[in-house]
């Protein structure tokens, strides 16, 4: 059982919550265009039993999603994580579990995310199967782009636009998909630092990296990245709430001084820090998602 529970990445919380929070934005978003809560604030019982009710399904869906997209990541590297410390001991790796079970298990997860997708309105499901090709084909990116990080923050925030579609019954529009821009670029930040953990293997066994290929400039690059997502962010909710979304972009420029801070503080060169870094981020999305429900809050 510790070794289903190992694969399937559950002892990991922070990789969830980065699925799990971009769904949270395109719900905040959706809220807005619905203009629920700009007329009634959030003690509304219908709006806040509305909310509170995809806010629960996109968590179960993401922690299945990303289980299912964790076993599946380790059936493709299975034999690259032997090479790299961090991931050698991971069930498949080690012979722990077998392939074919591992699928079995896979299968299991699937089915629990197939739950949650039927209940989806339509348009949020036709969002959500556009994604999946992507979702296939992102284990294989490391081994022919220099940046397969960009390509998890294609697939990772792809939830913000499910998450809109579900909320308002909408196809994205301009201002969900600068969202998803921005999503990206929040990605990029906390995955090329993460990235940093092996980059001595990756370099030995000829594996991408975003961190290899920035070398010693990443802090640069990730915070200009930081800057890049809080435009993109802001500007998402400036588009559908004017001038509500004052609010939103000063806290949020607040908080993305304190992820630059932090940034200073990492050492690339020290996996544990890096790590540390990763998992802040996870704080730091739900935060930046409350903050975006400030304006529809009467105080």
């Amino acid at each position: 059982m510790q070794a289903y529970y190992l694969l399937a990445r559950l002892d990991r919380p922070a990789g969830w919550q980065m699925l799990y929070v971009p769904c949270c934005f395109g719900l905040a978003l959706g809220l807005y265009e619905l203009r629920l809560g700009l007329g009634d604030d959030l003690s509304n019982f219908a709006v806040r039993h509305h909310l509170i009710f995809w806010l629960f399904g996109f968590l179960c869906g993401a922690i299945a999603m990303r289980s299912a997209g964790c076993i599946w990541n380790d059936i493709l590297d299975r034999n690259i994580d032997k090479n790299v410390a961090r991931t050698q001991h991971r069930p498949l790796a080690s012979g722990a579990i077998s392939v074919q079970r591992a699928v079995i298990f896979a299968s299991l997860w699937l089915i629990l995310g197939l739950a949650f997708f039927l209940i989806l309105p339509m348009q949020a499901q036709i969002t959500a199967l556009a994604i999946l090709p992507v979702v296939a084909i992102y284990p294989l990116m490391k081994r022919i782009m220099v940046a397969p990080q960009l390509i998890l923050g294609l697939v990772f925030n792809w939830g913000i636009l499910c998450g809109y579609s579900a909320i308002t019954g909408n196809f994205p529009h301009a201002s969900v998909w600068l969202l998803w821009v921005g999503g990206i670029f929040w990605t990029l930040c906390y995955d090329t630092i993460y990235a940093c953990q092996d980059k001595n293997f990756d370099k030995n066994i000829n594996v991408k990296s975003f961190a290899l290929f920035l070398g010693k400039y990443i802090k640069l690059w990730v915070g200009l990245f930081y800057m890049i997502f809080l435009l993109c962010y802001a500007g998402a909710f400036w588009l559908v709430a004017g001038l509500l979304a004052i609010k939103v972009l000063a806290v949020t420029l607040l908080l993305i001084i304190v992820m630059l801070i932090l940034l200073y503080r990492v050492d690339v060169e020290q996996p544990k820090t890096c790590l540390k870094f990763f998992k802040q981020n996870g704080m730091f999305g739900f935060a930046c998602f409350m903050v975006s429900l400030l304006p529809l809050i009467r105080l």
